[in-house]
């Protein structure tokens, strides 16, 4: 080959490569676009009242509706396919619920053959519809939105419940889950309504009792509508107090710190309040809909066992790997949550918190508890699960968010929705977009 033909090559080579490069950040800035202006449109929403009218909730289901239709249009194709899915979804629950119900010595069984030709059909038909990146998103969005809704619904449902009843602190507690409603009773000190949740607020030795974690200031209970928080702030007010001190230069007088532990108590519960409502309503657009559970794992493990000891078929194997598969994922999920809650409720310049490290450290160790059990979840956890440096991340995070704000303040939004597209396992996709943002801007200054 002539070098001349070499050369031309190499160029045609490089600018498809570049091409590619193009279309793949152009599909992202769609996405990024859609998730911004729902999350814009979210933050616009009124918390919801006991006293709104039909009109008001009718506007807000319009609201609703208009997010809806402009991802449908941007996916028309994922679209048009979300009801074959759930309607897949639905019979392959219900071929599973059989299977149990047959119990073991069925296997030769015509019945049980068919069932394990038309699950295998139907697992098949799902596995391909979820290897296309842009059905996984659209379905994310479509179940989120909806959760997002439902949420809305039902904290109006119980504001205008308890409205009827009288004391909101004394009526709360008949719609708590059974399991707080208990100890909970005579141990509320107030009720904070958000947008996608209800904040309930307990005395410290109360929330010690329903807390997996004594040293946090609240938690959102996965599933619902329910935040609870702790009254006692004396940890966050010290660190508050200090931080502040810091900033004077070591020097603070008496009558300072007595301001500053009127303002910090006043503020403490909203801003801890805002980080739960964010995992509420992010809740439906989390690949698990929901926290992670090490009893949940635990469970999938022992069906893992238990299948392969009744020696059942490939399949029914096949699905709860799968489960595993997913649910020691959720683990990054879960400590991506907590970065995009902070986001979405803390000042910048405090992000990550440790609370995102501890967690993701913690669930890492329960998982490693799972290991030696059998090959083929050994396999899936090592596969799955990977370390984080956190003190690294925190570091690149912080690097990313200053030249944000330096270099492209106008695309600061879009940063946190990029972090919300993309787990902290795959910052570099965001790094790169942040580079780009940053060109772009440096563009629109010249």
């Amino acid at each position: 080959m002539k070098e001349s033909e070499r050369n031309k090559s190499h160029t045609e080579g490089v600018s498809g490569r570049e091409s590619e490069r193009e279309r793949l950040f152009e599909l992202v800035e769609r996405r990024v676009a859609l998730i911004r202006e729902l999350w814009e449109g979210m933050q616009n929403l009124s918390i919801p009242n006991v006293e709104d009218s039909k009109s008001v909730v009718d506007n807000e289901e319009k609201v609703f509706q208009k997010f809806f239709q402009r991802a449908e249009k941007e996916f028309s194709s994922e679209a048009s396919q979300i009801k074959e899915y759930e309607d897949r979804e639905h019979l392959i629950y219900e071929i599973h619920e059989e299977f149990y119900r047959m119990g073991a010595g069925k296997e030769s069984t015509k019945a049980y053959q068919d069932m394990i030709r038309k699950l295998d059909q139907l697992m098949e038909k799902q596995s391909e519809l979820l290897e296309n990146e842009d059905f996984r998103f659209f379905l994310s969005y479509y179940k989120g939105i909806n959760g997002a809704q439902k949420k809305r619904e039902e904290v109006r449902r119980v504001l205008k419940e308890v409205g009827k009843r009288g004391n909101i602190n004394e009526e709360i507690i008949s719609y708590l889950p059974k399991s707080f409603q208990a100890p909970l009773r005579g141990k509320v000190e107030k009720v904070i309504v958000e947008r996608f949740s209800i904040s309930v607020v307990l005395n410290g030795e109360a929330y010690k009792k329903v807390t997996k974690n004594p040293r946090s200031m609240g938690f959102h209970q996965p599933g619902g509508i329910w935040n609870f928080l702790s009254g006692d702030i004396t940890g966050y007010a010290i660190e508050e107090i200090l931080r502040d001190i810091v900033k004077h230069g070591g020097r603070i007088s008496g009558k300072r710190i007595k301001e500053l532990a009127v303002g910090i108590r006043e503020n403490a519960h909203g801003v801890t309040s805002a980080h739960e409502d964010f995992h509420s309503f992010f809740n439906g657009f989390s690949e698990s809909g929901n926290a992670f559970s090490f009893a949940a794992l635990n469970g999938i493990v022992d069906r893992i066992i238990g299948l392969k000891e009744r020696k059942a078929h490939d399949i029914f194997i096949k699905i709860h790997l799968q489960d595993l598969r997913k649910s020691i994922r959720i683990f990054q999920d879960f400590g991506h949550e907590e970065l995009l809650a902070e986001i979405a409720s803390g000042p910048w310049d405090r992000i990550p918190s440790s609370t995102f490290a501890t967690r993701m450290a913690e669930a890492e160790e329960k998982i490693r508890l799972l290991k030696g059990k059998d090959p083929d979840i050994d396999r899936i956890i090592d596969e799955n699960l990977s370390y984080l440096d956190f003190s690294h991340f925190r570091e690149r995070f912080q690097l990313a968010y200053k030249m944000m704000q330096e270099k492209a303040p106008e695309r600061l939004n879009d940063f946190g929705v990029a972090c919300a597209m993309f787990p902290p396992s795959q910052f570099r996709h965001i790094e790169r977009l942040v580079d780009r943002w940053e060109k772009q801007s440096g563009k629109n200054v010249e």
